[in-house]
């Protein structure tokens, strides 16, 4: 008996991902292969680790952009 699995996606079309390419718990190419397989996802590849310790300004940056998007959405 064959076993279907329902495919899992993003219900929106824009994603966004901030992977460290030395995290040593999820590996980056997860993060590559989702951004292959959703038409419109946006992948950052950081030099840091699971955590994202080293790139907290870059993080900040992009959450600025992000807020600063919705609130042109929103108006």
């Amino acid at each position: 008996m064959e076993k279907r699995v329902a495919q899992r996606g993003p219900k929106t079309s824009k994603v966004e991902i901030t992977h460290g390419i030395n995290d040593e718990v999820v590996p980056y190419e997860n993060s590559i292969r989702f951004a292959k397989e959703h038409k419109g996802t946006i992948l950052h590849l950081v030099p840091d680790g699971h955590r994202l310790k080293a790139s907290l300004d870059f993080l900040a940056c992009q959450f600025r952009r992000f807020i600063k998007e919705l609130s042109k959405i929103n108006q």
